[in-house]
């Protein structure tokens, strides 16, 4: 058989309508470049997602499970707090792992993950321990002369200058607390704070309206996609920020459009761990021939 006439094995999951396509690489190897990854990742011609999520036998003997995640642009992310909690219920149902601690390999670093919960139905509630989040500008990275909790970011489109919670959780958050969700221009401000000169990398935006001290709703433009249904980092960078600012407590269920996740922090040097339940979509294939 010709590599043209091989298909790609895929399995379609979500959380919270954050989509996922993960596909197992660890008895089969073959890449994927960037050019293929969009592809696959346009939801008019291909699979379509927001995050294509690659499984491979760890190199690192306290590992179980090592995991790559890419966006719909084809661009490498560093860490995806929901691709995670995907990706240890996948590997326990298809019994990569047989315990319900997972711990993953992610950029040379170890996640961990536990399995709170299953049933005959392969319904799950998994928690990610996503670390203690990094506050020093010269790790997110963001350009400024002094860390702060809040920085005043000037934009074309706001009259006013935003104030900015930055932090990275392996991956770049830039959190902004706003009165209301409602009508707020995601489409113009997300774009306006990934392309500011202080984000040379760019960063995920969160935009969060705090309801009370253990309640919040946020919205989501994440980097490399767009505005999204929801987010594990984005809900976490959120909680970060509002426990910050003194507007939130140790526990917090934050609403995204896609659904509701539960965030727990103790606070600086805490671990910061979000649970919610992974949902399986649906099983495919697709030949190698028709994005390669």
């Amino acid at each position: 058989m010709s590599y043209y006439e091989k298909s790609l094995v895929f399995t379609k999951m979500h959380v919270c309508g954050n989509d996922f396509c993960l596909v197992n690489r660890t008895s089969d190897k073959f890449s994927l470049t960037p050019s293929a990854i969009r592809i696959l990742g346009d939801r008019h011609t291909g699979i379509g997602f927001d995050q294509l999520i690659l499984l491979d036998r760890p190199t690192d003997s306290n590992g179980d499970v090592a995991v790559q995640f890419f966006n719909s642009d084809g661009t490498e992310t560093e860490q995806c707090g929901n691709g995670c909690i995907a990706v240890a219920a996948f590997s326990f149902k298809h019994r990569l792992v047989r315990e319900s601690q997972v711990r993953l390999e992610i950029s040379n670093q170890i996640t961990e993950c536990e399995i709170i919960r299953f049933n005959s139905k392969n319904e799950h509630t998994v928690e990610v321990n996503l670390g203690s989040p990094n506050f020093h500008p010269n790790d997110v990275p963001f350009r400024t002369n002094k860390q702060q909790k809040q920085y005043e970011l000037k934009v074309p489109s706001q009259a006013k200058p935003l104030f900015v919670t930055v932090l990275s959780l392996g991956n770049p958050h830039a959190v902004v607390v706003v009165p209301s969700l409602d009508n707020v221009p995601l489409d113009i401000l997300g774009v306006e704070i990934q392309q500011h000169e202080s984000f040379p990398r760019s960063t995920n935006v969160e935009i969060l309206e705090i309801q009370d001290g253990s309640n919040g709703k946020i919205r989501i433009f994440e980097r490399g996609v767009g505005e999204t249904r929801a987010s594990g980092t984005g809900a976490a960078a959120a909680t970060i920020a509002g426990q910050c600012l003194d507007l939130f407590e140790d526990s917090v269920n934050i609403s995204m459009p896609g659904g509701s996740v539960l965030v727990r922090w103790e606070g600086p040097d805490s671990p910061v761990k979000v649970r919610c339940k992974p949902s399986f979509t649906f099983t495919g294939t697709i030949p190698f021939s028709s994005f390669s």
